[in-house]
């Protein structure tokens, strides 16, 4: 019974995934198109860079992580949003509130992503994701601000190359970086405290739902390191 059910939430969370593949190349395309039909040509340039995010399956393929589902269809969803709608399309120039919204969410993606590269680093542990929670999610908050700092440094170099500014440099200045960096944190604080809830409850919401899939796939399954000893 739990195998039926295990293959049919597969194969659900499969389906979505290749739904998310599907609108993010067509999305992308259409983006391209438009931004050359209104000629613009740096966001139009900024679109050809789409294919690269189509290696994300085939990368995990390799890695034998190709059953982490829940895991890609979040970096679709994101890059959608944030490459697709953000960079291509120009959705938040000019428009502070989407901006804002998009590091928000970068800290609960990026910080999830820290949790998963920290239980494929570490290996199988004895009281699986639950192991040195605070080990683990040091470690994610740390993984995702690093992510943050780099994203800051990616729009100067941006705005030093191209002139174009969107860190609004030549009228907010560091004001605008600090607000990205702490919209970044308030996503990990709370992609952290959804583990934390499933640390003293057992709930799996959000972060350690798609935690818990990557560690069974990846980590269980592929019986990467050796557990343990007992936990703390």
């Amino acid at each position: 019974m739990k195998k039926q059910k295990d293959f049919g939430r597969l194969k659900t969370e499969r389906l979505l995934l290749r739904v998310l593949v599907a609108l993010f190349v067509l999305s992308s395309v259409f983006a391209i198109v438009y931004q050359a039909v209104n000629g613009e040509t740096m966001f139009m340039m900024r679109g050809f860079l789409f294919p690269l995010f189509l290696l994300i399956v085939p990368v995990f393929r390799r890695l034998g992580l190709g059953s982490c589902y829940r895991l890609m269809s979040m970096l679709y969803a994101f890059s959608l949003f944030a490459f697709t709608y953000g960079c291509v399309l120009g959705g938040f120039t000019g428009n502070l509130i989407m901006d804002k919204v998009s590091h928000f969410l970068s800290g609960i993606v990026f910080t999830v992503f820290g949790y998963c590269l920290y239980f494929f680093l570490a290996g199988r542990q004895p009281g699986g994701i639950r192991h040195k929670a605070l080990l683990s999610s040091s470690y994610a908050l740390c993984f995702s601000a690093f992510i943050g700092v780099m994203w800051e440094v990616c729009e100067f170099l941006g705005f030093i190359f191209t002139g174009h500014d969107s860190q609004n440099h030549l009228t907010t200045g560091v004001f605008d970086t600090m607000q990205d960096l702490i919209c970044c944190l308030v996503g990990s604080v709370i992609s952290v405290a959804s583990f934390a809830l499933y640390r003293y409850t057992k709930r799996k919401l959000m972060t350690p739902a798609i935690v818990s899939e990557f560690y069974e796939e990846a980590v269980e399954k592929n019986k990467r390191g050796k557990p343990a000893g007992k936990e703390a």
